[in-house]
């Protein structure tokens, strides 16, 4: 399980996701916070999306975030992957929503 933005709900999801064995990757601007989740791992972005068979979005859409999911990403991910985010503004390269 990947999870991009790692706050109240991101925790949740990783907390979740870990008691059904899964390993879970996290990125967020910061990550310094400690965990106490077994099979849990800070990576970058980029090797996020290389890595999850299931990508969980959990940040909100701002001017930092809304070129986040771009043709290069979407290349770097498993073909058999998942991409979920709750928020309908997100927009997949093309304009096509997520």
């Amino acid at each position: 399980m990947g999870i991009v933005g790692y706050s109240r709900i991101g925790e949740q999801v990783a907390r979740i996701s870990s008691a059904f064995g899964m390993k879970v990757l996290a990125h967020k601007r910061n990550m310094s916070v400690n965990t106490p989740l077994a099979n849990f791992q800070w990576v970058e972005q980029d090797e996020l999306f290389e890595r999850s068979d299931v990508i969980s979005m959990h940040c909100p859409l701002t001017v930092e975030t809304e070129k986040m999911i771009n043709a290069d990403r979407l290349n770097r991910m498993k073909r058999s992957a998942f991409l979920l985010t709750s928020d309908r503004r997100f927009r997949l390269p093309g304009g096509f929503p997520l």
